[in-house]
């Protein structure tokens, strides 16, 4: 039989539409780049939108989000990503080369693989893709991603994993927020047994600005997302990064590349919003600190130099408020956090929420493989899951 890919409906936001793979200089999802100096799927009203998240409303997770959705082809991701000091993606490749036949042992059973966070399709055939290839029995691949590109890069890749390994496989593209995706796997009439593979250090990250202690209450609410895509009795193997020593762990970002994903925000913002045309990238510096209490990177956008601007908004009605903002030196908006936390505390959070450790394994250095068992059971009148008593 030869080897083919069956592409799905893709999922955006309750409106499908038939996957279809990406071509160089092609149009992703309809949309152009504004300019080609300023990459941006985005409106000038949605940028300014975003403006008035991060200045006004001080939302955490507006800058993060942005930084992805004005990098439609990956392409700043890849370089901060693929510096020799970012070894945090370097070690994912490793840890997961050196464990594969743990995780096969575990999930060999497995008939769909759902990857959060597939990222460019390089990244996602050298890590989950060397997954996917110890499991005889999948049939079906779902990607999870608030990225559309990524999603149809995916494509490509499950494509050219069905010709590799000569059999068929089905794909599916979800491009949403893999916490919103969880609703979409809670009551499936026919579920299949799931591996969940999140990996990157998506799981530790997290848009909070106070997070002094380990686990969150966001990390624990991620966890058990995860858990919920997995379904009852399925698994999560999660890569994420345990360093533990302040100065490699702040240098992996450390680089201008890492900083030009987020400062590529502040550029398309001031280039296509009137109203900031004098928000200049140059009078701001994206910093990792290390935090002690939290065990983390904390990633901020720092004000160096002071801009005024006066911004009338209409926040979704035909009433106009005027916003005045003043940025002076100093001025921190937060980013992202990255946690590099414990083992056992990842262990701890996951009982927490009903996910029993299975694996968990620690390079020297940092890079780790956690991979859980949602210990939910389904009830015997119908797909509702109940979660199992587990021994104290």
């Amino acid at each position: 039989m030869p080897a083919d890919v069956h592409f799905a409906q893709l999922v955006d936001g309750g409106q499908g539409h038939v996957c279809s793979v990406a071509r160089s200089g092609g149009r992703v999802g309809g949309a152009l780049p504004v300019n080609s100096n300023s990459k941006t799927e985005l409106t000038p009203d949605e940028l300014l939108a975003i403006a008035i998240n991060i200045f006004v409303k001080l939302e955490p997770n507006a800058l993060g989000n942005a930084a992805y959705k004005l990098d439609p082809d990956g392409s700043f991701y890849n370089k901060a990503t693929l510096h020799k000091k970012y070894y945090p993606r370097s070690g994912d490749i490793k840890v997961l080369e050196d464990h594969s036949a743990v995780i096969y042992n575990r999930a060999r059973n497995v008939r769909r693989v759902v990857v959060v966070g597939p990222g460019p399709k390089e990244a996602f055939l050298r890590k989950e893709g060397q997954i996917i290839r110890e499991l005889p029995n999948v049939e079906q691949i779902d990607t999870v991603d608030i990225s559309e590109h990524f999603n149809l890069l995916a494509c490509e890749g499950v494509a050219s994993l069905a010709k590799e390994l000569g059999r068929p496989l089905k794909h599916r593209g979800i491009t949403m927020d893999f916490r919103a995706a969880a609703k979409l796997y809670d009551n499936e009439a026919d579920p299949m047994e799931t591996l969940v593979i999140c990996t990157g250090g998506l799981i530790t990250n997290t848009e909070s600005r106070n997070h002094d202690t380990f686990p969150s209450e966001q990390f624990k609410t991620d966890l058990k997302a995860l858990g919920r895509i997995a379904g009852p009795g399925g698994y999560v193997l999660a890569t994420y990064d345990s360093n533990e020593d302040p100065q490699s762990a702040v240098g992996a970002y450390k680089t201008k590349d890492f900083f030009r994903l987020y400062l590529n925000v502040i550029e398309a913002i001031s280039k296509h919003v009137p109203a900031f045309r004098g928000l200049d990238v140059k009078n701001f510096q994206v910093r990792s600190v290390w935090n002690p209490k939290a065990q983390s990177v904390d990633h901020k956008l720092v004000v160096t130099r002071p801009m005024q601007f006066v911004v009338p908004y209409k926040n979704g009605g035909s009433t106009s408020v005027t916003h005045r903002i003043n940025l002076m030196p100093g001025h921190e908006f937060h980013i992202i956090s990255s946690y590099k936390p414990a083992v056992e505390n990842v262990s701890a959070a996951g009982n927490e929420v009903g996910m029993t450790t299975l694996v968990s394994t620690e390079e020297d250095s940092g890079p780790t493989i956690h991979m859980f068992q949602n210990t939910a059971v389904r009830s015997r009148n119908g797909n509702m899951p109940r979660v199992a008593c587990a021994a104290k």
